[in-house]
């Protein structure tokens, strides 16, 4: 869970491809499990720190 969140905030990568890099089946699975963990999808957590409001 930390990984995903770290890569989200500080690489140029796309949520398929952090999906693939920690071994995911697919974006949709990431996603869920993130949504599930966190209470945020990634695109909202990465919107919300471009934002500069945080998580």
């Amino acid at each position: 869970m930390m990984e995903v969140a770290f890569l989200l905030r500080t690489s140029s990568l796309s949520i398929q491809q952090i999906a693939d890099l920690l071994h995911f089946a697919d974006s949709t699975s990431l996603s869920k499990f993130f949504l599930c963990m966190k209470g945020l999808s990634p695109r909202a957590t990465t919107a919300r720190e471009a934002d500069g409001v945080g998580t």
